[in-house]
């Protein structure tokens, strides 16, 4: 964690029934040559917290951010059941099949 790029963590702000105050979430990190290419990695959401848009959150800002450095190839290692939340946000399947799966900047629709 220490050596990424980047790093994202989402804590609660309250108490609940699933997380107390400050509890971890969710996270996601990236790691990147600073300049040309990035590589989302552990996109990892507490289960009781899943389908809620936090994992979709956590990509857009990651991406987001990779753009605003000015980093504009951006990949995502995903497993296969997760990969249509990912497509959803303009991320392409490799077609050599590996779970990796690459998005660009000057692809956005």
């Amino acid at each position: 964690i220490d050596n990424s790029h980047v790093s994202l963590w989402v804590v609660a702000t309250r108490d609940s029934r699933f997380a107390k105050v400050g509890q971890t979430v969710a996270f996601a990190r990236v790691t990147s040559d600073g300049v040309f290419t990035a590589t989302i990695w552990d996109v990892a959401v507490s289960p009781v917290w899943q389908r809620h848009g936090i994992g979709r959150g956590m990509v857009e800002r990651l991406v987001e951010r990779m753009l605003e450095e000015d980093i504009c190839n951006v990949a995502l290692y995903a497993e296969k059941k997760v990969l249509g939340l990912y497509e959803d946000l303009g991320f392409k399947q490799d077609p050599n099949g590996q779970r990796a799966m690459a998005w660009r900047a000057d692809s956005q629709p």
